[in-house]
């Protein structure tokens, strides 16, 4: 449209996008999110701080719920840990 400074974009939905691509969920197309089907990790899990997000070396004693340093700690024991009477 002339005289228009800014265009309007048009959004597509993740679903029109992959409709439009030709993938499908049988796999036919080739390999794609839908058809990829993964064994489990021969990793073991990874263990995060139950307060700040950060890998969690220490497990608490009383819950079980890990945490990464002294601070992380204090803060779990006065606010998250889920066994107070124990």
């Amino acid at each position: 449209e002339p005289g228009h400074r800014w265009k309007k974009r048009k959004y597509k939905s993740l679903r029109q996008v992959v409709f439009e691509q030709g993938y499908d969920a049988s796999g036919e197309s080739g390999v794609n999110y839908s058809s990829v089907a993964m064994t489990p990790s021969v990793f073991p899990s990874r263990k995060f701080c139950s307060v700040c997000g950060y890998f969690g070396f220490f497990k608490c004693p009383r819950c079980g719920m890990r945490y990464c340093r002294k601070r992380c700690q204090e803060t779990h024991k006065e606010t998250r840990c889920l066994k107070f009477g124990t």
